[in-house]
């Protein structure tokens, strides 16, 4: 439970960040979080609420319409911390943008995570056996990559609670073994430009680095206006030269649209490899 209403899943958890309303900690309803999957196997549900009643992190709340045995609530005691601009004071802002700057925020982790594989038997590697082995390290998640159909890739990455610890964990010799296995390790860094030089393209924190902008939010040149050829049409009334542009209008035109399809085929590259960037980590 504390896992759920943790910093770390509510900058990437909408669901549990709406439920609690950012901010302003409203309870969660504690049998509502006993059906996610990892919850089902603490049985009975009466020794997760007297195990909560205990929590540092958490409080049980049994008032108002949690009141009654089965219908207790839960909540943090220190409400989570927003992301705030100095452009806030002069307007609201929403649960979403809340939100969508928490998970930006956590995506920009790469100095205190790391990338892990080879974990042998992957039936033997549960969520819960995963965080258990990395926890004495000071890791605070453990993520799975899976595939777009959710099928489990057998890697993970580990955020750990600052770069010291990850620093620390890298520098382990010799590595920590998982169940007899030996463990593929590196920096979340290093995989994500070994995997980006794979595919040619340039990570998006290389980019930042360098205040490079994506692709896609580079300005575009409008469809109007665009090349020479129609501005020098315009000058067909001048004297003797308008028949000249006359006789070379078609050609010419054919040679702009030429350059235009070369440009946008360009910029479609540029977005497609933009697109590409989003799946980095893959």
């Amino acid at each position: 439970v504390e896992f759920y209403l943790s910093d770390h899943n509510l900058c990437t958890d909408k669901h549990m960040f709406m439920e609690i309303k950012g901010n302003q900690n409203l309870p969660v309803s504690l049998k509502h979080l006993h059906t996610f999957k990892r919850m089902r196997r603490f049985q009975p549900y009466s020794a997760i609420v007297a195990a909560l009643r205990d929590s540092d992190f958490l409080e049980v709340v049994d008032t108002d319409r949690f009141s009654g045995e089965g219908s207790e609530g839960v909540r943090r005691k220190k409400p989570l911390e927003l992301h705030t601009l100095p452009s806030d004071a002069d307007r609201e802002v929403s649960l979403e943008e809340h939100f969508n700057r928490l998970l930006q925020r956590s995506k920009n982790s790469l100095d205190s995570s790391i990338y892990v594989k080879n974990f042998g038997d992957l039936a033997q590697a549960t969520q819960l056996d995963l965080e258990a082995f990395f926890k004495p390290y000071g890791a605070v998640i453990v993520r799975k990559r899976r595939t777009e159909e959710g099928n489990w890739k057998g890697s993970v990455f580990v955020e750990f609670a600052d770069e010291q610890a990850q620093k620390a964990f890298l520098e382990l010799d010799p590595k920590p073994q998982f169940k007899g296995n030996d463990l593929v390790i590196m920096s979340k860094k290093e995989y994500s430009q070994k995997k980006c030089d794979e595919k040619g393209i340039t990570p998006s924190w290389a980019r930042e680095d360098k205040g490079i902008k994506p692709a896609a939010e580079r300005p575009q040149w409008s469809g109007n206006g665009r090349g020479r050829g129609r501005g020098r049409g315009g000058r067909g009334g001048r004297g003797g030269r308008g028949g000249r542009d006359n006789r070379n209008g078609p050609r010419d035109q054919d040679s702009q649209n030429n350059k235009r399809k070369a440009e946008d085929s360009n910029e479609a590259a540029e977005t497609k490899k933009t697109k590409v960037e989003i799946k980095e980590d893959a």
